[in-house]
C-alpha cells in the first residue's frame, strides 16, 4: 500500500547529552518547537499521511494547538533499549527508535528526526524505494569516528556477526523508511546487534553505541535504498557548511544546527494558520524556509552565535 505514516521518536534524556541545543532549562521546549515545525511541514505537503509522535513526555501547552491542527497523535511505547551506565556519552535517547520500530508492524512508516523539514510531497521517495527499506547513506573514511566508533571498528563488529568482508553503507539516523513486510527481519537483526553491544560493553570492548551503528548493520542484510536523492544532512554553521544551492530538488532537509535557531523562528510562523508556511506555492515556500533556516543570507545573530560557539570550543580544548 505504500507509505502511510510519519513518526518522530522522542525520549527525554539528560540535557547534557544533547550538545546541539543551548540551555538546559529550555531543551524540552526547543525540541517540541522543532517537532511542531517538522510535523507541520509534512502536513503542508502530505495531507493524507498519518502523523505520530512516539514519546512518554507531555506535550507543552503552547505546542498542542499546532499538533491538533496537523492531526498529530501521540503514542507511548515502552523504552526497552535503555543504555546501561557508561554505554554512551551523548544522545542516549536515540536508542528509543529501536523500540518505536514496532509501529511498522501495522503499515509502512517513515521515521524522521525532530529537526527535519519536509519541502515536498513524499510520493517520489516512497515510489523510489518501493518494496524496500530506506535510509540516508553517508560517505565516511574507515578511520572516521561516528559517535565513538570508527567505520573500521564497526566493520570488525559486522564480521563478528557473520557479515562478509566487503564494502557496506553507513546510514545516518535522520530518516528511516521501514516497510511492514520487512520490519520483522529488521528487528531481528537489530536485536542480534544489540545483544553483541551489551556483551562487549560489559567486557570493556568497543561496541555499537547509537541507533545509527545498530541499524547500519541491520540494514546491511536487507534490501535498502539510499534516500540521498530525496534527503540530505545540511550543515549551516560558519565552521561546517554543506549548502549546495540545489536543496530545492530535495523532499526533506535535515538541519542539525538549526534546532535552537531556525526551527524556533519557524515555530511562530507555523502557529499562524494564515502565514506563508501554509499558503505559499512550493517555490516561494522553499525560498522563505531556506532563509529562515540559514541556507541563504545568514542572519547576523546566527553568525555571532556560531562565532561564539567556536570560541567556547577553542577555550574548552585548551583546558
Amino acid at each position: 500500500m505504500g507509505l502511510e505514516e510519519i513518526a518522530v521518536v522522542f525520549a527525554v534524556s539528560d540535557p547534557g547529552q544533547n550538545p546541539n541545543t543551548r540551555a538546559r532549562e529550555t531543551q524540552l521546549l526547543t525540541y517540541f518547537h522543532a517537532m511542531a515545525v517538522a510535523f507541520s511541514s509534512v502536513r503542508r505537503w502530505n495531507p493524507d499521511l498519518r502523523l505520530t509522535l512516539v514519546t512518554g513526555a507531555d506535550v507543552p501547552a503552547e505546542v498542542r494547538p499546532v499538533f491538533e491542527r496537523c492531526g498529530v497523535r501521540t503514542e507511548d511505547v515502552p523504552f526497552g533499549h535503555r543504555a546501561p551506565e557508561g554505554f554512551m556519552n551523548t544522545f542516549s535517547g536515540c536508542l528509543y527508535l529501536l523500540d518505536a520500530l514496532q509501529l511498522a508492524a501495522r503499515h509502512d512508516v517513515l521515521f524522521i528526526d525532530p529537526d527535519v523539514l519536509c519541502v515536498d510531497a513524499l510520493t517520489g521517495l516512497d515510489e523510489g524505494a518501493a518494496g524496500r527499506l530506506g535510509a540516508l547513506g553517508l560517505e565516511l573514511r574507515p578511520d572516521e569516528a561516528m559517535n565513538g566508533l570508527t567505520i573500521a571498528q564497526s566493520d570488525e563488529l559486522h564480521r563478528l556477526l557473520g557479515e562478509p568482508e566487503e564494502p557496506w553503507t553507513y546510514y545516518g539516523g535522520e530518516v528511516y523508511l521501514v516497510r511492514r513486510d520487512l520490519v520483522g527481519p529488521l528487528r531481528e537483526r537489530v536485536e542480534r546487534a544489540w545483544r553483541l553491544a551489551l556483551e562487549r560493553h560489559a567486557a570493556g570492548l568497543p561496541h555499537f553505541v547509537t541507533e545509527e551503528h545498530l541499524l547500519s548493520y541491520a540494514l546491511r542484510g536487507l534490501p535498502t535504498t539510499d534516500l540521498a536523492p530525496w534527503c540530505q544532512r545540511i550543515w549551516t554553521t560558519s565552521r561546517v557548511r554543506t549548502v549546495t544551492g540545489r536543496e530545492d530538488r530535495l523532499s526533506l532537509w535535515h538541519l542539525p544546527a538549526e534546532k535552537d535557531f531556525g526551527f524556533q523562528r519557524l515555530f511562530g510562523v507555523v502557529s499562524d494558520g494564515g502565514s506563508w508556511f501554509w499558503r505559499a506555492p512550493r517555490g516561494e515556500f522553499v525560498a522563505r524556509a531556506g532563509r529562515e533556516l540559514n541556507l541563504h543570507h545568514r542572519r547576523p545573530a546566527k553568525f555571532l552565535r556560531d562565532a561564539a560557539g567556536q570560541l567556547v570550543n577553542r577555550v574548552a580544548g585548551a583546558r
